[in-house]
């Protein structure tokens, strides 16, 4: 919606906070300490911006009318909803003609509403929440989660050689991420700084290992010790880029590196899209390195891994969560299918004989 799409309402009828208004700077002192908490709460500068980007946009869109932030709710209301429903506000969003996901939808109201009740629980505005009044799209939980079939995994890995740097970078980026299920943001950040040598027991066993500490979602420190082939195909990585003394990088020397015949970009940190596009490479231009984690997620399932274990290792911070993810990973599963069509005889009589024919 362009403002002109807005409705159209008389100045002074509203209870409207314009520019010049005393509570201007109560609205400009709300905004900075919002980002100071909600950056802090999650230590990720990502967030932060993301907040800051969709309150400045919402912010400009109310001005534009002759409002300002704190303004009759029921107005705000309004156009919090013609505002959500815009893609042009979502900076990694490409133009398409697809209607926004509800998630995302959701997700730009969730962030202005977390901005009212920050106002009014800190004193900045007396007012009441305008987001209460705003429908929320239903969402199905992780509704496109799917994970990657193991025998093309086992393929792709098994065809990738170790001539290159490139050829090793994909090999210990993809057996890592398959290993580990971290989410393609948390290896594209991994620095030298993160790796480190740990006493490490699992199963009642000890040994050394090789281990990354990753800041994850929700500034979660996660640290995961790597099995022993993840990190012989890491460090085979490593010696040939940095050489035997690699751990004696500064540790912000990046771990993945692009490894592109252009020299502006040899040699840079290895980004998101990067990984992506290694993903698409190996495995198939339908897949994205998130079903690494969906992969993983199900293979650790199927080891017959605790519940418990597998939030522990995705960072889930409620086990209810990792229960509706697994849940929907397995939705095509029918352990008892099998059962179903033989007491029901849902087979053809000569079905038995024909597989016997094919067999021969």
């Amino acid at each position: 919606m362009e403002p002109s799409d807005y409705p159209i309402i008389p100045r002074g009828g509203m209870g409207e906070v314009l520019p010049h208004s005393p509570h201007h700077g109560h609205i400009d002192a709300a905004i900075v300490a919002w980002l100071n908490a909600k950056g802090g709460r999650s230590n990720s500068e990502r967030t932060r911006s993301n907040y800051a980007h969709i309150l400045t946009a919402f912010r400009a869109v109310v001005q534009s009318i002759g409002y300002d932030l704190f303004a009759d709710a029921g107005f705000l209301a309004t156009i919090a909803q013609g505002f959500a429903s815009q893609r042009k506000i979502h900076p990694r969003h490409r133009v398409s003609a697809k209607p926004l996901a509800p998630a995302t939808y959701n997700h730009t109201l969730a962030v202005l509403s977390s901005f009212y009740e920050y106002a009014l629980r800190q004193g900045f505005w007396d007012g009441v929440n305008p987001l209460d009044r705003v429908e929320r799209r239903p969402v199905e939980s992780y509704a496109t989660a799917q994970a990657l079939d193991e025998g093309r995994i086992v393929a792709a890995v098994g065809k990738i050689g170790a001539a290159r740097l490139k050829d090793r970078r994909d090999f210990a980026l993809l057996t890592l991420a398959f290993s580990t299920g971290r989410r393609v943001t948390e290896l594209a950040s991994m620095t030298i700084g993160q790796l480190a040598w740990k006493d490490s027991k699992t199963n009642g066993h000890s040994r050394h290992a090789l281990t990354v500490t990753f800041r994850a979602k929700g500034g979660k420190i996660l640290i995961d010790a790597l099995e022993t082939d993840v990190a012989a195909a890491l460090l085979d990585y490593l010696l040939l880029l940095y050489g035997p003394d690699w751990h004696a990088q500064a540790v912000d020397a990046p771990v993945w590196v692009n490894c592109s015949r252009n020299p502006s970009a040899c040699g840079q940190p290895l980004r998101p899209i990067g990984i992506a596009y290694l993903f698409k490479q190996h495995l198939g231009p339908d897949t994205h390195p998130h079903q690494a984690r969906h992969s993983f997620s199900v293979t650790m399932d199927e080891v017959h891994a605790p519940l418990s274990e597998i939030q522990r290792r995705l960072g889930h911070s409620n086990i209810a969560t990792t229960s509706r993810y697994m849940s929907r990973l397995r939705t095509e599963d029918n352990p008892y299918g099998a059962d179903v069509v033989r007491r029901l005889g849902l087979r053809r009589a000569s079905s038995s004989s024909s597989e016997h024919a094919a067999g021969e």
